[in-house]
Formats: structure tokens, sequence, C-alpha cells
């Protein structure tokens, strides 16, 4: 019997409680429960290299596409 294959999802920023209109950039404190995870654990990911970060006057922003095109989320500023 051939196995099922499951059409893919498509994740919108809709569904999830996320600002409108977006902002350009995340603090790690707003892009933590995004993921689902703590404030530390997302520290740790930026400062690894694995969440994409840009460091401005000492503040550390996530880029809002990248980080949400990472998960494979849509968005539009509607």
């Amino acid at each position: 019997m051939p196995a099922t294959v499951k059409p893919a999802v498509t994740l919108t920023a809709a569904d999830f409680d996320l600002p409108n209109p977006l902002p350009v950039a995340f603090d790690v404190r707003d892009a933590a429960p995004i993921l689902g995870v703590g404030e530390s654990t997302m520290w740790l990911a930026v400062r690894s290299g694995e969440i994409p970060s840009i460091r401005i006057r000492g503040r550390v922003l996530i880029p809002t596409v990248p980080f949400l095109r990472m998960f494979g989320i849509e968005h539009t500023n509607d």
C-alpha cells in the first residue's frame, strides 16, 4: 500500500499572535514566544548564530522577514 502524502500546510502571520502591521524587527523578548521558547533559549540561539540578528547601538534585533521565513511563516502587512 503506498504511503499517504499530506499536503503542506501554509502558515501565515495571522496564525500567530503577532502585531499588525508587523514590525521591521523583533527584540529577543518579543521573538521568543513566537517560537514557544524562553528568552534565555532565544538568546542562546541568537548568540550561536542559529537565529539571524543585528546589533544597533548595543540593542539586538531580529529582522522579521528572515525570522518568519526560517519557520515557513508567510507574512503580509495588511
